[in-house]
């Protein structure tokens, strides 16, 4: 289970320190430009889709980083 530090959130910095760490570097490569083509396709649907996405994404990140 996790603890309550877990589920606060990084300045970027660390976040991005973490995600190097625990990624392989053709991963985040991989990850980065998926990254680009949604931001794309979800500003044109919108702020809201948009937010949502990065929502989805925060917490597929935080799953695999659990395993």
């Amino acid at each position: 289970m996790s603890n309550s530090s877990d589920l606060e959130p990084l300045d970027s910095e660390e976040a991005a320190r973490r995600l190097v760490e625990a990624f392989p570097a053709e991963a985040l490569e991989d990850v980065y430009h998926r990254a680009l083509d949604a931001s794309e396709i979800c500003l044109a649907l919108g702020r809201s889709a948009y937010a949502q996405l990065m929502r989805d994404a925060a917490d597929r990140i935080r799953r695999l980083s659990l395993h």
